[in-house]
């Protein structure tokens, strides 16, 4: 699908959209063009909302505080998409309308950065909105024209009246240009931690101290390492014996990270998490608060030591200490609270059930004595418990029922088919419930217009369940729903999202699938580190050698080595492929010879040498071709130019980016990424990187001005945890891939819930049990000492998952669908919640369903499999789908083609006129001939050369002949070097040269190869050495049999024309003059004076002895022994051996297996099979045969004998 944005005269954005589907194609001059149809961007809506009485008392500010009761909040709760959010903007914006009214003095604290912003930019909208076009007939007085509407926008209505004006779009009784002269100098919308961190910041002003610093996530659980890495230097005498094994892992460092922040959320410190470790018998929570008070030791020491030290930082907290220092900030400095308390009248608090208990004693302590305090919260979306939440504070605000409680009881968000499905999820949580589920608002989610009239087609109808076989027909249908919705009901990408419990595991499926429909997909940042990222790898080995080029030899090699240089080398800034990789390494070899009389270094010693010393890069580049340099060239050019930034002292910032500018990988990504496709998607992912990497980089010198490239190294080494970029990016129209709990507080019009999996969701695993953290949390909470080990974790466990599912599914406006796989085989089934989630959608549309006060969990019947989507709604689909039609019609044999097949076919030949890929039967697999049909071979060139290796192969099989001889075979595979090197060192031992010197050849060889894992090595080199044991053991115990003739020796031979074959009518019999060429392991000499060959297998499996008589590359060695091919030896050759010496033998030392010596009618019988095979080598023909070696081929996925080699025209 292309997609285009353009101006419309009238000032709005339209988007165009072509599409197969979205129009018919018409005819225009010789061609055919698609229709396009322009699709009206949405604009905001600004009309006013409509609220209940005692509802608009609280916005409008009528339900004041009581003196006698400094902390007196109003509580506004109520199920999803009720209105609580949009309360909280019309309060807040009713306030700073109202005259009289210090902007500075309202203060919104909003759950996250996200929703801080959207808040800011609804609040800051609908001020401006409101001075801008409403004129002000005074109190009350709506703005001429405005409509009024639900709180969350839906439907239209007359002008409001009321106190006050209710909101943003009534009139305001003042100037308008009143409301928009009024600037503010603290920002109106804020999370929790920023306001904290603003109040330590104002305290450090005012008292001459430097500013303190946000520690992340990823440097807390840094530091937290290296701690423990000195805790397992010292002996880790304070950890308790189970755990010490422990200590250096990842997990158990964010494992520790995760109970310090969870005690620090509940004011906590080391001194009374160790107390409550002795008191109640817990020595991890002991130990962990010993550990945390070395953190606290560390951070504090890391401020003091002086801004020019190698280590020295800012003052730095982390967000679980944020709150709790600036409550000790307040209960420290009395003038600092007194002065926010004068400043702050109206304090609005949104999503109060996200509140951990810190958050909500500093909401509590600045809301104390404020003009209005509104909190609002829903309870059954306390997702964030994990995080330290608890809905603790929400609940007890206010008494149930009392003037200052305000419910709100109905859904404007939801169909009603999916408010269904949500008070299906909320009615079997545990516990009284806070408010009723609301009902959904007649016509709410209804698919309707802008004038509320339904579109042509439209297919946005509540909510459904389905299940599919596999995750493919699962991702294909997902990507079908959203294509639907954005073709025939209007819906912008950007209101669509994919809300799955694990985007790493959901996401390579989804990607795929939405790749192949059409579908513009944004995900969020990448889960691994930011230094396991390519763009940012490729950047920090740069660095790596900028370091070690001021270090010593031995610190040099430790801090940039060979496994470096070869990923800068093959990396991004390289670009080296394994053809330019051995083009260059070949090139340095050569050069390295010449220069030391026929010695040589290995090359990757000696290229890595290259890229830490310019001269020694010098003397290579000036022996080297300009193709075998281009890698090498690269990469000096990025590291010089780095290199010249650092030795000026500019910084590790400026070092960076004088290597990204170097490089020129920001041109050719950014234009991969505007061009789209899987490449495209990766130049994104790796410019987000860069981007992420310059952030951290920033933040490092902010932090370290000091430090160099090597402490930024470590430090980025070290970050274990992705971190999130505060980067400002750009809102693409795209459908959102993300978690659940990322959805928390967002709404889209359509909403795929997709991979609801027993063992997924819910997810029932133990969580931080490691240390105790959920038992430090309960205990911390209120619970018994006595029942922290007996409280069923399960039961609330299931609870959370219950809700994390209530959110996800409550996200949708418009439509809902949730998705599982059931694959039959036990990996994939439905979660019980799937279940659930039908027998409400089935008792909404009046469908038999049992009563639910009756039906237990094991009762609920799962829904049937559905077979799936049969065609995407996209272009490829579509084609496909006409030429299936087409060949299915041309290939039924009918004199005529039916009407459906002449419609098919008109149907392509208008988009193939298009330039449509894949339309164009010219695209199309298996209707093009072969690209030649020239032989490999012609008599011109001579006779053909075959090796006996070769004639055995073309026997078994032509077609894995060709293919293995032109690139299919991988010679640096394991086995070819072992065979490689076994070979080799045979000679060398029938050289007669010491055991110890060739086993130590062979050690010092395999340290170079490449064998992957350690253990893999360690026993592949170990079967090498017993190889030559076993080859040493038969040549010694031959020699009564044998005497050697000669290694390694060369044969050449002629097969004699075939004069039978003359003038024959068949091609293929015609002679094919053979030159056999090659060479024998080993020739001996028997008793009788002829000669044996003996050939070498390193196979760990010998054939059979009766196999052995008809074993093609011996028998062809005795055919050129006899016809002469071997200079001075007797023309009767007198057998064959095959010396396996993988496998040891008593008698004979490695096992043998005998070929007899040819006879004249045999050697009649293999000229024929070596004239046969010549021809089999010619072509262009190659033969598939089924054969023993079938079973251990590579190529079987390119063999048409194979069922996984098969393509779509083969029978």
């Amino acid at each position: 699908m292309a997609r285009r944005s353009t101006a419309h005269p009238t000032g709005e954005t339209r988007t165009a959209r072509v599409a197969a589907g979205a129009g018919q194609p018409a005819r225009s001059g010789g061609g055919t063009a698609l229709r396009t149809r322009l699709i009206a961007t949405r604009a905001a809506d600004d009309r006013v909302r409509i609220w209940p009485p005692d509802v608009q008392a609280v916005i409008g500010g009528a339900a004041a505080a009581d003196p006698g009761q400094p902390w007196s909040p109003v509580r506004v709760h109520g199920g999803p998409g009720t209105g609580k959010t949009s309360l909280i903007v019309d309060a807040a914006v009713s306030r700073l309308l109202r005259p009289g009214v210090d902007p500075e003095s309202v203060l919104v604290l909003a759950s996250s950065r996200r929703a801080a912003a959207s808040l800011r930019e609804e609040i800051a909208r609908r001020v401006l909105s409101a001075g801008a076009g409403s004129g002000a007939s005074g109190p009350g007085g709506a703005g001429a024209g405005s409509g009024a509407s639900g709180p969350n926008g839906g439907g239209a209505g007359s002008g409001a009246s009321g106190p006050n004006g209710g909101g943003a779009g009534s009139g305001a009784s003042g100037p308008a240009d009143d409301a928009e002269s009024r600037a503010l100098r603290e920002p109106l919308v804020r999370t929790v931690h920023s306001y904290a961190f603003a109040i330590l910041r104002l305290q450090a002003s005012v008292h001459g101290n430097p500013p303190p610093r946000l520690i992340t996530g990823s440097e807390q659980d840094m530091v937290l390492r290296e701690l423990l890495a000195g805790d397992i230097d010292d002996g880790a005498g304070y950890w308790p014996e189970r755990l010490r094994p422990a200590l250096g892992t990842d997990g158990f460092a964010q494992a520790l990270r995760d109970l310090m922040m969870r005690a620090a959320e509940r004011g906590v410190g080391p001194e009374e998490l160790s107390a409550l470790g002795r008191k109640h018998r817990r020595p991890e929570w002991v130990a962990a608060g010993h550990a945390y008070a070395q953190y606290e030791q560390n951070m504090l020491l890391r401020g003091v030591v002086g801004a020019d030290a190698p280590g020295a930082s800012a003052p730095a907290v982390d967000a679980a200490e944020l709150v709790g220092s600036a409550l000790s900030a307040f209960a420290t400095d009395p003038d600092l609270l007194a002065g926010q308390r004068r400043r702050i009248r109206h304090l609005l608090v949104d999503d109060a059930q996200h509140l951990d208990p810190q958050a909500a004693a500093l909401v509590t302590l600045i809301g104390t004595g404020t003009d209005s305090t509104i909190i609002a919260a829903d309870t059954d979306q306390s997702v964030f418990g994990f995080r330290g939440a608890s809905p603790r504070f929400a609940d007890g605000l206010v008494e149930a029922g009392s003037s200052r409680d305000i419910v709100l009881d109905q859904a404007f968000r939801n169909h009603p088919a999916i408010a269904a499905v949500g008070a299906a999820l909320a009615g079997r949580l545990p516990g009284a419930r806070p408010h009723p589920f609301p009902g959904p608002v007649a016509g709410t989610g209804d698919a309707t217009s802008d004038d509320g009239a339904a579109p042509d087609g439209a297919t946005l109808d509540g909510a459904e369940v389905k299940v599919f076989s596999s995750g493919a027909k699962e991702a294909t249908a997902v990507a079908d729903l959203l294509r639907r919705a954005h073709l025939f009901d209007g819906v912008p990408w950007s209101r669509m999202a994919v809300i799955v419990r694990s985007v790493p595991l959901a996401l390579p499926a989804l990607r795929r699938a939405f790749r192949s429909a059409g579908v513009p997909v944004t995900t969020p940042t990448s889960d691994l580190p930011l230094h396991r990222q390519r763009a940012v790898t490729a950047l920090v080995q740069v660095l790596r050698v900028v370091a070690a080029r001021e270090l010593t030899d031995d610190d040099a090699v430790e801090a940039f080595g060979v496994d470096d240089a070869v990923a800068l080398l093959s990396g991004p800034i390289g670009g080296a492929d394994p053809g330019a990789m051995r083009r260059l390494r070949r090139g340095v070899r050569r050069f390295d010879e010449r220069a030391g009389g026929g010695a040589a270094t290995d090359s990757l010693i000696a290229l890595r040498r290259a890229i830490l010393d310019g001269d020694e890069a010098a003397r290579y580049l000036a022996a080297l071709s300009d193709a075998e340099a281009r890698p090498l060239v690269r990469v000096l050019d990025v590291v010089e130019a780095a290199d010249r930034v650092h030795r000026a002292r500019r910084g590790v910032e400026e070092t960076l980016w004088a290597a990204w500018q170097a490089t020129g990988l920001e041109r050719r990504w950014a234009a991969g990424a505007i061009r789209g496709g899987p490449a495209g998607e990766q130049a994104d992912r790796d410019l987000d990187a860069v981007m992420a990497m310059f952030e951290a980089v920033a933040n490092f010198a902010d932090t370290l001005p000091a430090a160099g490239p090597a402490g930024f190294v470590r430090y980025i080494s070290a970050l274990q945890i992705p971190r999130d970029s505060r980067v400002a990016g750009s809102a693409a129209d795209a459908v959102t891939v993300l978690s659940a709990h990322a959805a928390a507080g967002r709404e889209w019009d359509v909403v795929a819930v997709a991979g609801v999996l027993d063992g997924l969701w819910p997810s029932l695993r133990s969580r931080g049990s490691v240390l105790g953290t959920g038992q430090l949390v309960d205990l911390l909470d209120g619970m018994d000492p006595d029942a922290l080990d007996t409280v069923a974790r399960t039961t609330s466990a299931l609870a959370d998952e219950r809700r994390l599912l209530l959110v996800a599914c409550t996200r949708a406006r418009r439509r809902l669908l949730v998705t599982a796989v059931e694959d039959g085989g036990g990996d994939a089934s439905p979660s019980r919640f799937v279940g659930e989630i039908a027998e409400a959608i089935a008792r909404w549309r009046g469908g038999p369903v049992a009563d639910s006060d009756e039906v237990s969990d094991a009762q609920i019947v799962e829904p049937p499999l559905d077979p799936g989507v049969d065609r995407v709604l996209s272009l490829p689909s579509l084609i496909a789908t006409l030429r299936s039609a087409v060949v299915a019609g041309a290939g039924s044999g009918a004199d005529e083609l039916d009407a459906r097949t002449r419609a098919a076919a008109e149907l392509l030949a208008e988009l193939a006129d298009s330039d449509i890929p894949g339309a164009s039967p010219k695209d199309w697999y298996g209707l093009a001939g072969p690209s030649t049909a020239a032989a490999l071979w012609t008599p011109d060139r001579g006779p053909v050369t075959l090796s006996p290796s070769n004639v055995e192969a073309l026997t078994r099989c032509s077609l894995r002949w060709v293919l293995e001889r032109h690139g299919g075979r991988d010679g640096d595979g394991t086995p070819a070097l072992t065979g490689t090197l076994v070979h080799t060192l045979v000679q060398a031992v029938a050289g007669q040269i010491e055991p110890a010197e060739v086993t130590a050849a062979l050690r010092g060889i395999w340290d170079r190869v490449d064998t992957g894992a350690a253990w893999y090595s360690v026993r592949e080199l170990e079967r090498a050495e017993a190889m030559l044991t076993n080859f040493r053991d038969w040549l010694r115990m031959s020699r009564d049999d044998l005497a050697e003739l000669g290694v390694e020796a060369e044969i050449d031979a002629t097969v004699p024309a075939d004069s039978g074959a003359d003038g024959a009518e068949d091609p293929d019999a015609a002679d094919v003059p053979v030159r056999l060429r090659g060479r024998i392991d080993r020739l001996e000499r028997d008793r009788q004076g002829r000669p044996v060959v003996v050939d070498v297998k390193t196979a760990k499996t010998a054939i059979s002895k009766a196999d052995a008589q008809d074993h093609a590359q011996l028998a062809t060695y005795q055919l050129a022994l006899a016809l002469g091919g071997v200079e001075g030896a007797n023309t009767e050759p007198g057998g064959g051996r095959l010396v396996y010496v993988s496998a040891a033998n008593r008698n004979t030392g490695a096992t043998e297996r005998a070929q007899d010596a040819l006879t004249p009618d045999r050697v009649e019988e293999w000229i024929s099979v070596v004239r046969k095979a010549a021809r089999a080598s010619v072509g262009p023909d190659f033969a598939a045969t089924r054969n023993p070696g079938c079973a251990h081929c590579a190529l079987v996925t390119s063999c048409p004998a194979q069922l996984r080699g098969k393509t779509v025209i083969d029978d």
